[in-house]
């Protein structure tokens, strides 16, 4: 037998063991705790507080560069006036 296959055997029957051992309770698991809040990580009805702040974050962002955006627009100041009789190159960056 190589000893690679000895090595990988003697590995699993020394793991072997540990597979019997049962996980420890950590409190705070009764049945009343669970009904009580059955999952209590949601904050909402399919987001963590994590991701809630995370989509909070990134809407305040893009309301921003809307708002950016929108003054560009009220100022005139999105594209290239108009009013020459040459063409006028886009250098801005928007289409």
């Amino acid at each position: 037998m190589p000893r690679t296959c000895c090595s990988a055997i003697a590995t699993v029957l020394a793991l072997c063991p540990l597979a019997l051992v049962g996980c420890s309770s950590t409190g705070g698991a009764d049945l009343d705790s669970i009904k009580a809040n059955p999952v209590p990580e949601l904050k909402t009805t399919s987001e963590t507080d994590w991701e809630g702040e995370i989509n909070f974050a990134m809407n305040c962002e893009q309301n921003d560069r809307m708002f950016w955006a929108d003054l560009g627009r009220v100022w005139m100041t999105h594209r290239p006036s108009s009013l020459s009789p040459f063409p006028i190159q886009g250098t801005g960056g928007q289409p």
